[in-house]
């Protein structure tokens, strides 16, 4: 800012203590202070379920609303700075003009420029003061916002809100665990029915292999059968041939002994059997027949 003469800051400074109200300036103040505090206590005294996203957006629109007056301040401050600065080129074009035009007029422009001075004086030290107080209110809602959002994780509740989260927590553990009950129940019937169907399999499976085992069973029995018949022929053919032999032979013999017998004189008669002696007639029954082998 440009340096003023002494007499018209002096006026200025006198000007303000008489007409300003210092109480109403401080009210006023502090009247965004109350507000910015009111607002933070609300903020600070919500409880669940607002929680932290209300106290930010409480804090937020405060910081906006003085943001926004703060640039107004600083605008009109800017403002005033301007036609101050306007005022003393004035005051000096009419101290240059001073020499040429009569003393009444320079006075007159002179008081007026002084008027228009003290005027715009005044308000820029208005517009200082709610600048600092709009700026220290910033701060302090600032600090506030963080605090806040440093104390939101210690909000105390009431015990019917306590009691009504829990019961909520505990319906989504609840909703949670009957969803995967249902997808086990879904799994299981699955593997039951896999399982049926291999028991199916295995019970067919075992059907054949005993089937298969009375089969080759049943073969066995025939092929021991076929086997035993088989020797018995062979030996029933055997017996036959060397019963035919045994006969053949004693035919020859009976022959030879008829024939010397015949030959030296002598009658010869055939022994008979122990059963022909006694007087009767033995049965013989067929090797064949005894041994039930077919022909």
């Amino acid at each position: 800012m440009e340096p003023v003469p002494f007499t018209s800051v002096q006026t200025a400074i006198t000007l303000f203590e008489q007409k300003i109200d210092r109480n109403k300036l401080i009210n006023g103040g502090n009247k965004d202070v109350k507000e910015a505090g009111c607002s933070f206590v609300s903020c600070g005294e919500r409880r669940l379920p607002e929680g932290k996203e209300a106290e930010n957006g409480a804090s937020r629109d405060v910081t906006d609303d003085l943001s926004t007056r703060l640039e107004m301040c600083e605008a009109e401050r800017d403002k005033y700075k301007e036609k101050c600065r306007k005022a003393r080129e004035l005051f000096v074009e009419m101290g240059l003009l001073e020499a040429e035009d009569s003393p009444a007029i320079l006075r007159g422009h002179l008081s007026r420029t002084e008027y228009l001075e003290q005027e715009l004086l005044y308000e820029m030290v208005i517009a200082e003061y709610l600048y600092m107080q709009l700026k220290q209110l910033k701060e302090e809602i600032g600090g506030a916002a963080s605090k806040c959002s440093g104390f939101s994780a210690r909000i105390t509740i009431s015990m019917e809100e306590y009691e009504i989260l829990i019961r909520q927590s505990k319906e989504a553990e609840r909703n949670v665990l009957l969803s995967e009950m249902n997808k086990m129940k879904s799994e299981l019937e699955a593997k039951n029915g896999e399982i049926r169907e291999l028991n199916c399999r295995l019970e067919e499976m075992a059907r054949r292999a005993a089937m298969a085992e009375k089969a080759e069973a049943a073969v066995e029995e025939h092929l021991n059968l076929w086997k035993e018949l088989q020797q018995q022929r062979t030996s029933a053919s055997g017996f036959q041939n060397d019963h035919s032999n045994k006969e053949q032979e004693a035919k020859k013999m009976q022959k030879s002994a008829f024939g010397k017998a015949k030959s030296i004189g002598c009658s010869f008669r055939p022994k008979r059997s122990s059963s022909m002696l006694n007087g009767s007639q033995s049965n013989y029954v067929l090797l064949g027949k005894l041994l039930n082998i077919k022909f």
